[in-house]
């Protein structure tokens, strides 16, 4: 089973853990961040994961090593994720169809925007199903749906709307061969 196979079904094993957040400071290194390098944890002990964490964990599972952000000192959050892959990155395009495994980035902005990840599960378009951890209802107190792969990168793009209701979600994608093969 090659890299790409391994960690996306590790990853889909997690579909159920709740969401949890990151409150600032330095990124956790269990739930839900599982921000340090070194082996993955078993999956029972995985209580909760945000969407960087989930990405994380995955990256963990085949072994590979966290993205660190030199500008902020951190490792294994978005802003980290959004450095890190800069040069291997490429503008998003609803109107692409992106490969399985494929990373969706949403760069950090604030503490109420603290960007997003999430991973195409297959290569539909835009009703490709994405592997994400993330919550519906308010921020900062919903915990539900968390690790999930119930919406279509059409569903989730349209989390945020520009002036004329088209979906401006994610901003950079980061292909299989550049993040997880």
């Amino acid at each position: 089973m090659n890299n790409l196979q391994i960690a996306l079904d590790f990853g889909i094993r997690l579909i159920g853990v709740p969401y949890d957040y990151w409150l600032g400071g330095d990124n956790q290194k269990d739930a839900p961040m599982f921000a340090y390098n070194g082996e993955v944890p078993n999956i029972k002990d995985v209580t909760s994961v945000n969407c960087a964490g989930l990405c994380n964990l995955i990256l963990r599972s085949i072994g590979k090593e966290l993205p660190f952000s030199k500008k902020t000192k951190t490792i294994g959050g978005t802003v980290a994720y959004f450095e890190y892959y800069q040069n291997k990155s490429y503008e998003f395009s609803i109107k692409h169809r992106y490969p399985l495994g494929t990373l969706l980035m949403r760069n950090y902005r604030s503490m109420n925007d603290q960007g997003h990840l999430a991973i195409t599960l297959n290569e539909k378009g835009t009703k490709s199903l994405i592997l994400q951890s993330n919550v519906d209802g308010e921020f900062f107190k919903s915990t539900k749906p968390g690790v999930n792969a119930i919406y279509t990168l059409e569903e989730s793009n349209m989390t945020l709307t520009d002036e004329n209701g088209n979906g401006c979600y994610y901003d950079r994608i980061v292909l299989p061969e550049d993040w997880i093969e």
